[in-house]
């Protein structure tokens, strides 16, 4: 049985995006960076699956922003 993704996931995915259309990456260029695979952050970006709390925050490494702000938005904590 696969579960569907948890509701908050598309939000981080478009984070993730606009972050890094912003930055001027490709999704192959954030993949190498983050030294995870392009399907990865494909999924991610696109919620077609939960992903790994590591990945997430390889690429909020790669995209130099905190963990946080990928989980909650800038300036929000993850717990609000």
């Amino acid at each position: 049985m696969t579960l569907p993704p948890p509701e908050w996931l598309p939000a981080i995915g478009h984070r993730v995006r606009t972050i890094r259309v912003e930055l001027g990456m490709s999704r192959a260029q954030l993949a190498r960076a983050a030294g995870v695979g392009r399907g990865a952050v494909l999924r991610l970006e696109e919620a077609k699956v939960a992903v790994l709390l590591d990945t997430v925050w390889q690429i909020s490494v790669a995209l130099d922003v905190q963990v946080g702000d990928l989980l909650a938005g800038p300036g929000r904590s993850p717990l609000d």
